[in-house]
């Protein structure tokens, strides 16, 4: 082999591994990370930096955290990262005190959340809405409630993604954020016919439309040929809340329905792993969020607290202080009403109290 085949060689090789690093960046996302790139290459420029360290990196962002929130700062990263990553072969990862002071940034910041509709207010809007104008937004709300979807899953919904088994809706989320396909079933309860607005709904399509996308525009009873955009999925859950008379209707944005149907789930007590496949989060941290969050869960333990009997508890203050207690090869306890008194066969003996609740743990 010669010397221009090796340099042929290399050019393959090296054509192969530009074309793997590129594939490196999400797709979907891809000019959001080129532009952020570009942009910190700028500031680099105007600030005579000529090659990429911790302390550059910090200096970056301690100009950004004057204009952007912490949120904004940990975006920034993210991208920066991955294209560092690519372009410079530079992990900052690694570089402990940039985390810190993103970290510290973070402090006392609160994320603004879409606010969710609540599972009353879902079913008011959709038996007192007029189907004729809200029909459309009947639908999403459904499939919003029942499958926690994204504006894009919406908008990426197909015919043939929705079938109709009997009683049952089945519908398959193909494209998804995290690229797992997921399914959800819709059916009917006692509060809500849901299937049979789905039915309407579909009934309502345009038999000469080859679109294949599931929702289509939808006006005065009737269904067009033009499919909806992903940000008028956006902008739905907002006018139902207009329509519900809810107050900061603006702050109803398009990942309510997601948030909406997460937050029900976590207040009937679903457990952490059931919410992960529900809304099909790969980490604990979202799913853990909104079970702390649930309103249901914080009256629960309202309703325990608020049980406990402090009279009871004023006995166990009292029993501890005063009362002589010797344990010596427990095997049984017994109680009385009036008089609490627990002894065993080796010689346990608690007594002068009542009205009292005493728990012994033994570990053998």
């Amino acid at each position: 082999m010669n010397f221009a085949e090796d340099l042929s060689l290399c050019d393959a090789i090296l054509k192969k591994a530009e074309e793997a690093e590129s594939s490196l960046c999400p797709k979907k996302s891809e000019d959001f990370y080129k532009k952020e790139f570009e942009k910190f290459c700028h500031w680099m420029r105007n600030n005579n930096a000529e090659i990429v360290t911790e302390k550059v990196l910090l200096a970056y962002f301690l100009d950004q955290s004057k204009n952007y929130k912490s949120s904004s700062l940990w975006c920034m990263y993210s991208k920066l990262k991955c294209m560092l990553r690519i372009k410079n072969d530079i992990d900052i990862s690694q570089f402990s005190k940039l985390s810190a002071f993103l970290k510290k940034c973070s402090v006392g910041y609160s994320a603004e959340k879409s606010l969710v509709f609540s599972k009353n207010q879902l079913i008011n809007f959709l038996t007192s809405a007029c189907d004729e104008q809200y029909l459309l937004m009947k639908v999403v709300a459904i499939f919003g409630l029942f499958g926690a979807c994204r504006r894009i899953e919406f908008y990426n919904l197909c015919v043939s993604d929705v079938q109709e088994e009997g009683a049952v809706f089945v519908v398959n989320l193909k494209d998804t954020k995290t690229h797992r396909p997921r399914t959800f079933t819709i059916l009917n309860d006692d509060s809500m016919n849901y299937t049979e607005l789905i039915k309407k709904y579909i009934n309502l399509r345009p038999k000469h439309v080859k679109i294949e996308k599931f929702f289509l525009f939808y006006g005065a009873g009737k269904c067009t040929c033009n499919p909806i955009g992903i940000n008028t999925f956006g902008q739905i859950p907002r006018k139902i809340a207009k329509y519900l008379n809810l107050p900061n209707a603006d702050q109803f944005t398009g990942h309510s329905f997601r948030r909406t149907s997460a937050t029900i789930l976590a207040d009937s007590g679903a457990d952490i792993r059931t919410l992960k496949r529900h809304g099909d989060w790969k980490s604990d941290a979202v799913a853990e969020g909104y079970v702390a969050d649930s309103r249901e869960n914080k009256n629960k333990i309202a309703r325990t607290l608020g049980s406990v009997n402090t009279v009871s508890c004023q006995r166990i203050r009292d029993l501890a202080s005063s009362s002589t207690i010797s344990v010596s090869g427990i095997t049984s306890a017994s109680s009385t009403t009036n008089e609490c008194v627990l002894q065993s066969s080796s010689g346990i003996s608690i007594s002068g109290n009542s009205n009292c609740t005493i728990t012994i743990n033994i570990n053998k």
